[in-house]
């Protein structure tokens, strides 16, 4: 198409280039209602790991707190998909923030903003934060739940707790089996495609 041309300026620029080919994958994705405690021990055991792809961990601690309290109440949160490179090896291909909050919540430690970068590098150095970076304070500050009252004369009622001061009733949703962190989306792609790094 030549720019004195006017008549054509709608034509597809891929119509001129009759090479192009474009790979169909057979895409499987089956619903796994994996409890929060176990999606925690994946990710504390290394069995989860989050690609190049993936940004680094980017929410507050408002938000992250506003994911804890809907998990608590039994809210529906969205899904989280996993690659499964085999069998109980994952790459998170959506939901590292949800996945990230909700293990920081139960390490009951928050990273702060300007460690995240360096944070990352050591989750994919180790496949997982060690303990000793995760109780040391130049890297977290302690996670207590931070939610705006609704009602000024009725506090929140999880306001300031943590995942050691939650009542039994609240503590159990991470172990209970109907109390899922969305439904996880196991994801098989043939081994012939890559994920872009």
């Amino acid at each position: 198409m030549t720019k004195g041309n006017n008549s054509n300026w709608f034509d597809d620029y891929a119509e001129e280039a009759d090479d192009i080919q474009i790979e169909e994958y057979d895409i499987t994705a089956s619903p796994n209602d994996f409890n929060v405690l176990t999606i925690f021990n994946f990710l504390e055991s290394g069995a989860v790991r989050i690609p190049g792809f993936q940004r680094n961990y980017v929410w507050d601690l408002g938000r992250a707190s506003r994911l804890i309290e809907s998990l608590i109440l039994g809210l529906p949160v969205p899904q989280i998909f996993l690659y499964e490179l085999e069998r109980n090896r994952f790459l998170v291909i959506d939901g590292q923030q949800r996945l990230m909050s909700v293990y920081y919540f139960i390490k009951q430690r928050f990273p702060k903003k300007e460690k995240r970068a360096e944070l990352r590098a050591i989750f994919d150095e180790n496949g997982k934060i060690p303990d000793s970076v995760v109780h040391d304070d130049i890297y977290f500050d302690n996670f207590r739940l931070k939610l705006a009252e609704v009602v000024v004369s009725h506090p929140n009622r999880f306001k300031g707790l943590s995942y050691a001061t939650l009542g039994p009733k609240q503590a159990s949703f991470f172990s209970l089996q109907d109390n899922q962190l969305g439904n996880f989306a196991r994801t098989q792609l043939p081994h012939s495609s890559r994920l872009a790094g």
